[in-house]
């Protein structure tokens, strides 16, 4: 089902005509982040996006179009320490003989790169100097670069320190460097100079596991604020 949306999208998007009146925007967002198998009440991951759009439009109320941008993932949960909680040369940090050092990770912050295919409904109001929008569609996310957030305990200064470590693709204990996602999404927009000044609430729900080793999805909010022209 989720194939034959998106599929549809973009037979749609390709067939259209070529007087189809265009727009293009551009917008920031402070994100909330978490993975499916968070606790409900555990604090979320903030992180930043920006995201530029193109859309073509069908008619006065139906749009198809591309958000292709930079958004951040994660998750402020404590990794299983089966699997995470390691000693002296985890991180590759060898070796004083007889001292440890052990690291924990106790988060993840990670940078995708995304493109969904989305299908926006808008319904102009007030003779057409507000509009209200719904949106919907998917796509693929490309883990481009992120870090662990660990906790580093040094066994002779009995000391605990925030340390962050870049991930490494390299180890078969990383993050999957593809993902792919339904996106959802509503706002209002305030017709201002020569474009459209818009407020949105964006849901992204990840369909593929983070890692291999146990089940667990990205999930996050965003909220918008941006800026479209048509051109």
């Amino acid at each position: 089902m989720k194939k034959s949306l998106f599929l549809s999208l973009a037979i749609l998007a390709f067939y259209l005509p070529a007087n189809a009146q265009l727009s293009f925007g551009i917008k920031v967002s402070v994100t909330k982040a978490w993975h499916s198998s968070d606790p409900s009440d555990a604090p979320n991951m903030q992180g930043l996006s920006t995201t530029l759009s193109l859309y073509k439009k069908l008619n006065k109320f139906i749009e198809v179009g591309l958000e292709p941008g930079i958004v951040q993932r994660g998750t402020t949960q404590t990794f299983g320490p089966d699997i995470y909680t390691c000693y002296l040369c985890c991180f590759g940090d060898c070796v004083i003989p007889g001292y440890s050092i052990s690291k924990s990770v106790t988060g993840l912050k990670a940078s995708y790169i995304q493109a969904p295919l989305l299908l926006q409904v808008k319904m102009p109001l007030a003779n057409g100097k507000l509009a209200v929008f719904g949106k919907t569609g998917g796509g693929p996310s490309w883990l481009a670069s992120g870090y662990y957030d660990t906790d580093v305990f040094d066994d002779i200064t009995f000391e605990t320190r925030p340390e962050n470590k870049a991930l490494d693709f390299s180890k078969n204990d990383s993050p999957k460097r593809w993902d792919i996602g339904l996106n959802s999404g509503a706002g209002i927009g305030y017709h201002l100079g020569c474009g459209m000044l818009t407020i949105e609430m964006e849901y992204y729900h990840g369909l593929r596991d983070v890692v291999d080793y146990t089940s667990f999805k990205n999930r996050s909010v965003s909220y918008s604020l941006g800026y479209a022209v048509n051109l």
